[in-house]
């Protein structure tokens, strides 16, 4: 859904009256819960077109599932909130022990399961694609960590671009940078340089972005033995 909205938030920007973009990113908002997004760029289409039916019932079936979304919050407002955290030895979320846990920061507290039942590209793209950005780089990283690194190339396929790399990247750095994990970081990081489009999603890295990768190959480069990395790097632009 991410590379989909994607493609079609580029598209609207040349032609904003494009009904097929505004239509397909309606869809792909509504597959990520994002309903109030998905309703106005329905109403956008309709606006253009209003004889369109398919984005009469598309528009329809939004409006009822965010009504039933709405009636479903105002029942449970009063009910304790349970977060979810995601171990960083066991990335199935759990709840908590007891009441005096931490609450978890923003980098671990998620809203969504990110379990996986296979290891496919479409059930990873889309648990990937449905962690909402509040939820930090905690679930893309337990993601990650249920994955073994050469399944990588197949699982991303020709779905990474600009904005799915970062948040690979910030995933590696802020929970596989430890002493048990360099292994596992500096195989992830070997994989995604011969995942399609790397080479093009990689100019797209920002300042900020380029930092995250300095300091993982700063720390794969002083508790790693691996004799490639300076190779990996130059891969990377650093």
């Amino acid at each position: 859904p991410t590379s989909a909205c994607d493609d079609c938030t580029i598209a609207l920007k040349l032609s904003p009256k494009n009904v097929k973009a505004l239509f397909r990113r309606a869809l792909a908002m509504k597959e990520c819960g994002q309903l109030l997004v998905a309703m106005d760029d329905l109403t956008a289409v309709l606006t253009i077109e209003p004889g369109n039916k398919a984005a009469q019932k598309e528009l329809k079936v939004v409006r009822e599932l965010n009504e039933t979304n709405e009636k479903l919050s105002k029942k449970e407002g009063n009910k304790k909130r349970v977060p979810i955290i995601v171990d960083n030895e066991n990335p199935s979320p759990r709840e908590p022990l007891s009441d005096k846990e931490d609450v978890p920061t923003s980098s671990s507290y998620v809203d969504v399961d990110v379990t996986l039942t296979k290891v496919t590209p479409y059930e990873f793209m889309q648990k990937w694609n449905c962690v909402p950005k509040s939820a930090g780089s905690g679930p893309h990283a337990a993601l990650l960590k249920q994955v073994p690194p050469q399944q990588l190339p197949t699982l991303l396929s020709n779905k990474l671009d600009g904005s799915m790399l970062p948040d690979i990247l910030l995933a590696i750095k802020e929970h596989l940078l430890t002493a048990d994990q360099v292994t596992l970081a500096g195989q992830m990081m070997k994989q995604l340089t011969t995942v399609d489009r790397f080479s093009i999603a990689v100019k797209f890295l920002s300042r900020s972005h380029a930092e995250v990768v300095k300091d993982i190959f700063s720390y794969l480069e002083e508790k790693s033995c691996d004799t490639e990395l300076s190779k990996l790097r130059k891969l990377y632009g650093v």
